[in-house]
This record gives structure tokens, sequence and C-alpha cells, in this order.
């Protein structure tokens, strides 16, 4: 929502925990002690509702509640960096045919000629073609409607590879194959 909280310092200093892995997972996670001076930080700790750390925003994604040593009520929070999910909504699908653009094969022609008709598509089958990894990206990130951008840095080779599906799950199959990871 609109309203922000700190959470108390000695909670995160005792229990704070960044698990960040090249690739995979950028998540935070830490324990929250209900008192009467933090109260409405705990109160806000529900699923799904953001909590900013160091920038960045990380959605509550798993909630435990339970009872410190001195019988205080505790939440152990687990959240992930939004920018997964964002990620996850960037889509290639694949394209259908339409009435506008239908889909094309075989040869329409009646006379046996060996000649193509019109609507006929030839494609020479052992020339497959290379992309660069900035070709690609450029494929999900221009015009998503995430607001995500990229940077790359780096030279990579050119590769055979198509772009379809969510971002994050093209990510995690086709980078190694450039030699590449994502911060």
């Amino acid at each position: 929502g609109n309203n922000e909280e700190r959470l108390d310092y000695n909670d995160m200093y005792n229990s704070f925990k960044v698990n960040f892995q090249l690739n995979s997972t950028y998540e935070i996670s830490f324990t929250a002690t209900y008192t009467e001076q933090y109260k409405d930080a705990y109160n806000m700790l529900k699923m799904g509702q953001g909590i900013w750390y160091d920038g960045r925003e990380y959605y509550i994604q798993q909630l435990e509640s339970g009872l410190d040593e001195n019988g205080l009520a505790t939440m152990q929070v687990t959240a992930h960096a939004i920018l997964i999910d964002l990620m996850k909504n960037v889509r290639i699908d694949p394209k259908q045919p339409t009435e506008d653009d239908p889909e094309v094969s075989g040869d329409n022609s009646s006379d046996g000629s060996d000649n193509p008709q019109i609507g006929t598509v030839v494609k020479k089958t052992d020339e497959q073609q290379t992309h660069s990894l900035q070709e690609l990206l450029d494929q999900f990130f221009k015009n998503n409607d995430q607001g995500i951008t990229y940077e790359l840095h780096g030279n990579f080779p050119k590769l055979a590879i198509e772009c379809s599906g969510s971002l994050y799950e093209w990510l995690g199959s086709n980078l190694a194959s450039f030699g590449a990871y994502y911060i």
C-alpha cells in the first residue's frame, strides 16, 4: 500500500539473511518480533506485501509465526525480489496463424512443376540463423509492459537460439550457452 514502517534494528541485526545466487535466487529473510514500539510494522507483514531493502523491492512469499525465548510473538519472513515476478511477466509466445497471416506449408501447385507457387515457404534446413545475445534480449525488453530494462556487459558469441516463453525461464535455460549470467 502507501504506508511504510521500519522494523526493529535488533531483529534485523540478529536474524537478517541475504540469499543471492546468480541466475537463480534473489531473496531476503528475517525474523520480526512483536513489540509495542514496532507493532505497526509487524502487523503489516502479510503475504504479497512489499519490503524495501538496499533500494530494491521484495515481495513476501513465506511467513511463519512463532514465539521467541521470552514468549513474544515472532514472524519468520522470506521475500523474493520483485524483479523475478516482472521477468516472469515478460513473455514471447509462439506466433499463432491468423486469417491475415496463415501458416503456409507444402506445395500448392497442381501442375507437377518444381517451381514453388506464391504462398509456399521454402527454407534451407542446413542453415541455422544465429543471433547475438543483445538481439535476443531486445526481443524481450523492447516495449515490455513491466518497465524493466537491462545492461549487457561483455562479449558473447552468436548462437542459433530463438526466443519464446517467459524472460525468466528463457534466461534460466539459455544464458549458460552464451557463458553469461544475470544480476
